[in-house]
């Protein structure tokens, strides 16, 4: 986990899995040991996801713990996001460039207008003309 403070602001977006776990769990007033056991998970490995030493569980343990700490719909919307986009970049890295991967990942945390003026971006970049543009410059 990062040295920050985490404050119980659940407006943060740039929290991670593992943070964004620890402040649901922290609003929840529950306990590790707690949580773990009413999500049929050992004590330790729940604690290594809060702190970011394990990668995010699967999407039923998710679903068990997300019960278990009686989530909000939007904390439970975030966790699985922040969840895909850690699995996604696992499997990305082996394929594309680290930041292709990151692009790639970010893309589920963007709003309909974000996702509409990346997808422009990339459109425009990749353009015939753009191409022949940078040909040109070199």
């Amino acid at each position: 986990m990062t040295g920050r403070s985490i404050t119980m602001d659940a407006s943060t977006s740039t929290l991670s899995f593992g943070e964004r776990l620890l402040l649901i769990r922290r609003r929840s007033g529950q306990k590790q040991k707690t949580v773990a056991y009413l999500s049929g998970v050992d004590p330790s490995y729940f604690a290594s996801l809060e702190t970011a030493r394990r990668p995010p569980p699967s999407p039923e343990v998710l679903a068990r713990i997300l019960d278990a700490l009686n989530a909000s719909p939007e904390d439970r919307r975030l966790l699985r996001q922040l969840a895909l986009s850690h699995r996604l970049k696992t499997q990305l890295s082996q394929q594309v460039s680290s930041h292709a991967a990151d692009l790639m990942c970010a893309i589920p945390t963007l709003s309909d207008e974000q996702v509409k003026a990346v997808h422009a971006v990339i459109r425009l970049m990749a353009s015939p003309e753009r191409a022949v543009e940078q040909e040109a410059a070199m």
